[in-house]
């Protein structure tokens, strides 16, 4: 197997395969993505407002078959007749009452509704009669209201009380006893004291049912009525009826209405409220069926995206031949050439850009011989001109004479502050231009620190300040020169700088332990940011080859812990990152504590150099005044 991979990863005819496979392949893949999503996306709106528009219908339905049934309550309420069979005291004044009111209100409301199963009137002294359709199931002669375990909490309410429920008190042909689905209402009226009583009615579920069969736009979709408990009420499948919908369902019908989408069953879910009542009607659209047409053009997607890339591969294989045959000599040739045989030459065949090549390359074989012959002189000269380069550089000490020069004139015109800045200049340019000494004392490059800082105060005046401290008994311990200036400076670019804001450096150097010293530079900065920080000391903790001490030592602070690491060759020499808890950031360096062996150097001290200025300036404004 690896050996097939190795010639197909060889061969130019492959990749190009490979290549227009590719493209056609990224291409077919991200049209058709693309595709499939806003088609899915466009379809699923559409569903959803169509689901809305039918539920709309629906709700305006159902609410005008709760009207009419909250308009018929309140007549028989209203009605003088049933107020009469409130208050009769005897049997047969009760009966003729309930007579009365069967004739005029019962009967015609039965006619007109054919879903009308039963009414049932109760008072409070526990007398009870019932009507039922004349047509259809009839309510059991024994059936009394007063046992229903519901009726004391759904009864009691100001509001009609609905509940759907199956029912055995239904007789059908030759009295055999009926299961049906019920919607019953009932609601207490309350006239007086001694006047109040029941009003119940049980509906079919017909006009319902159908209502909810025109929400189904699918034929696998179904449509259903659902209370604040979750018990489907109504349902376009008759056996659900009284079940309880799924919690991942029931838990999301809280709004008035809304829609959203059920990946554990695939469904778009549509609902709203029910004017008037506490149930939500609901449309469940299978979301399969709805992007059937979509998936459909997923199939033919994939199966052209096959039928092209057999296609392309046998048209690469067609037009590349020639080319991958010239293309294979070059190869030959060139690989000959790397062992060293130049005399090969490549057949030049036709007028295309492998042609072309072919072309450079023998111009190449032929101009490599003098090549060869110029990189002698190449190096000869390279080294001429290393030693003028050497030889025409200014010496140092030209530049301490042009200070002095500087400072001459400044001290003429009697400019202390220039004077003084380029005595600090002087001093940084010695220090930094003696090689005798790789290390030097802490309190010489404490001085160094002084000089820098007291000429970047020179440019920044009052908005830069710092401090230096020096723990006792530290001064002579030797260090690697010019390691603390880096982390300076990186505090005035990253902090003044780039803020504007005063910035405030803190330099401490203080014994860490019997053998180690730490430096520590601290500013008020904005301090390091956190990706930043988090990259930096990755890098420093993986710097343990001398290829990543280069990388180190290419980033300006990093070559501070790079130096440190090379010159001492010690685990606890180093650098730390962090972040003060105040605000700003915090470098540390950890170095061993070892003595300065050179003793003090030779050139004049950076404290004896101000006092000879100080000196000279005083006795200069003493000669003016004699002058004066």
């Amino acid at each position: 197997m690896k050996n097939i991979v190795a010639r197909m990863g060889s061969s130019m005819t492959w990749r190009l395969i490979i290549l227009f496979s590719s493209i056609i392949v990224f291409i077919v893949v991200a049209v058709a993505a693309v595709s499939f999503f806003e088609s899915s996306k466009s379809i699923k709106q559409d569903a959803e407002r169509f689901s809305t528009q039918i539920l709309k219908e629906a709700n305006l339905n159902l609410g005008r078959y709760f009207r009419d049934y909250e308009q018929f309550f309140s007549i028989i309420a209203a009605s003088e007749t049933f107020r009469q069979w409130l208050q009769a005291e005897r049997v047969s004044s009760q009966g003729l009452a309930f007579t009365n009111l069967k004739d005029n209100l019962l009967r015609p409301f039965a006619v007109m509704h054919p879903e009308f199963l039963s009414l049932t009137l109760l008072d409070e002294g526990g007398r009870e009669t019932f009507y039922s359709a004349e047509s259809g199931p009839a309510l059991r002669y024994d059936y009394r209201l007063r046992e229903e375990p519901w009726l004391p909490e759904r009864g009691n309410a100001s509001l009609l009380e609905m509940r759907v429920a199956k029912s055995r008190d239904y007789l059908g042909a030759k009295n055999r006893p009926l299961e049906l689905t019920v919607l019953t209402i009932v609601k207490k009226y309350t006239f007086s004291a001694s006047s109040q009583g029941y009003i119940k009615m049980d509906l079919a579920l017909a006009p319902i049912e159908a209502i909810l069969s025109e929400l189904l736009i699918e034929a696998s979709g179904h449509g259903m009525i659902v209370d604040r408990e979750g018990r489907i009420m109504a349902h376009t499948q008759p056996e659900q009826a009284t079940q309880f919908v799924p919690d991942e369902l029931s838990g999301r019908l809280q709004d008035s209405h809304g829609s959203f989408y059920l990946p554990a069953s695939d469904q778009l879910i549509t609902y709203r409220s029910i004017d008037k009542t506490a149930w939500r009607i609901v449309s469940s659209l299978p979301y399969r069926e709805l992007t059937r047409s979509v998936y459909k053009v997923k199939d033919m997607t994939v199966a052209i995206t096959a039928i092209g890339l057999v296609v392309s591969a046998v048209l690469v294989i067609v037009v590349s031949a020639s080319s991958t045959r010239r293309l294979k000599r070059l190869r030959e040739a060139m690989i000959g050439t790397n062992l060293g045989n130049l005399e090969v030459r490549m057949p030049v065949e036709g007028r295309d850009e492998v042609a072309d090549l072919g072309r450079v390359f023998n111009k190449m074989l032929d101009n490599l011989h003098l090549s060869l012959e110029e990189l002698e002189r190449t190096r000869s000269a390279e080294q001429t001109a290393v030693l003028r380069a050497l030889q025409s550089q200014i010496h140092s000490h030209f530049l301490y004479n042009a200070l002095e020069s500087i400072k001459s004139m400044a001290y003429i015109a009697d400019q202390g502050d220039i004077v003084r800045t380029t005595l600090a200049l002087s001093d940084m340019l010695r220090y930094i231009s003696s090689y005798r000494d790789a290390e030097v004392p802490l309190e010489r490059e404490v001085q160094y620190i002084g000089d820098y800082l007291h000429i970047m105060q020179t440019q920044y005046g009052d908005e830069l300040t710092y401090t230096a401290e020096i723990e006792p008994g530290l001064e002579q311990v030797g260090c690697l020169k010019a390691i603390i200036q880096p982390l300076v400076e990186n505090s005035i670019r990253h902090g003044l700088e780039q803020t504007g804001e005063p910035l405030h450096i803190e330099l401490r150097i203080s014994r860490l332990s019997e053998s180690c010293v730490q430096i520590r530079v601290a500013d008020n900065g904005p301090g390091f940011a956190t990706e930043r920080l988090r990259e930096l000391e990755e890098r420093l903790r993986r710097s343990d080859s001398r290829e990543q001490y280069r990388g180190l030592s290419s980033i300006g602070m990093l070559n501070v812990h790079y130096r440190l690491r090379i010159y001492y060759g010690d685990e606890r020499a180093g650098m730390t990152l962090r972040n003060r808890a105040g605000g700003g950031a915090q470098v540390e360096l950890t170095l061993p504590l070892t003595r300065f062996a050179e003793g003090r150097e030779q050139d004049v001290s950076h404290t004896h150099r101000r006092q000879l200025a100080d000196h000279s300036q005083r006795s200069d404004q003493d000669d003016r005044a004699a002058l004066g």
